[in-house]
């Protein structure tokens, strides 16, 4: 929830609680994923995840603004 809560605080009103709530989950099952095949060696776990966190959260951010836009 680092990355959210941070947007969150920066510019309020930026991200809705379901959007936060699928990144934060797409993040955790990649670290799960990571932790569990290790499909990058030396890579850690924990940045994979923010990583995946940040894409999905800046994705459906994206797609949210262009469906509330029309």
């Amino acid at each position: 929830l680092f990355p959210e809560f941070i947007i969150a605080y920066v510019k309020p009103g930026l991200i809705n609680e379901y959007i936060a709530m699928i990144s934060s989950t797409v993040g955790m099952i990649t670290v799960v994923y990571f932790v569990t095949y290790k499909p990058i060696q030396g890579m850690y776990e924990g940045f994979a995840g923010i990583i995946a966190n940040l894409l999905t959260l800046l994705i459906l951010t994206a797609i949210y603004k262009m469906m509330k836009r029309d």
